[in-house]
């Protein structure tokens, strides 16, 4: 996906208007906060599970991870970051308001992930995955409006992955790894697990936090709300 996707941005010139250029860098700033609750709220899911003897660290969660396991999701992060908060990103901003752009990618993000049921996924968890990929939509959603770059949030995306990914509380794969007695109540039960509130709420809240603070400096005068131009256009079409 991560190279049929290149070869199209790169056939058609888009790779300015889609995201690959210099970050705002005054904005990086914004990654701070979810870097921070990314690493301490599940570095205390491991804590808990290791000191709670359901999980042996050395074998198990963030420390076990291979060169493999890193690049694949070095790849997902630049294939969904270039799809959702690249082309499609751009497409409806040409069209829609930052806000409605924000949200309508966001629910596409989160609607893709439907495509679980079909490789067997429960409903539950479904429903879970789908409301969690919201929420962070709407988060990194709101962080490429600010940052202007998509490379920062590919990496942060690879990395947001390569933390949850042995802390999956939706169960879509059917390969996850044992479950920390820290989950059991997640897993066996709802959206309304604490955890999984958390999960959602931190990243959602945050992203509107930062389309506040986007649409505040906008106003301002401080950063621009058009379009990323390419060859003068403000669409991603190079012949219009």
């Amino acid at each position: 996906m991560a190279g049929v996707l290149c070869l199209i941005v790169a056939g058609l010139g888009w790779w300015q208007a889609v995201g690959f250029r210099k970050s705002l860098t005054s904005s990086l700033k914004f990654f701070v906060f979810p870097v921070i609750f990314l690493l301490g709220f599940y570095g205390v899911l491991t804590f808990y599970s290791v000191s709670q003897g359901a999980v042996d660290v050395f074998t198990w969660g963030v420390l076990s991870v291979s060169a493999a396991y890193v690049a694949n999701f070095l790849l997902v992060g630049f294939a969904e970051e270039l799809m959702f908060r690249g082309i499609l990103f751009e497409a409806f901003r040409t069209r829609l308001t930052p806000l409605l752009t924000v949200l309508g990618t966001a629910v596409i993000f989160a609607s893709v992930h439907l495509i679980n049921l079909v490789h067997g996924a429960s409903l539950q968890g479904t429903t879970d995955q789908i409301i969690n990929a919201f929420a962070v939509g709407v988060m990194m959603g709101a962080l490429r409006l600010r940052v202007a770059s998509i490379y920062p949030l590919m990496l942060f995306h690879a990395v947001w992955d390569i933390v949850t990914a042995d802390f999956e509380i939706t169960q879509t794969t059917g390969t996850t790894a044992p479950t920390p007695a820290v989950t059991d109540a997640v897993e066996a039960g709802s959206t309304l697990s604490p955890v999984f509130i958390l999960q959602v709420l931190v990243p959602l809240l945050y992203g509107l936090f930062v389309y506040w603070r986007y649409s505040k400096s906008v106003k301002a005068g401080k950063i621009s709300d058009r379009p990323a131009l390419l060859n003068g256009q403000t669409t991603l079409n190079p012949a219009v």
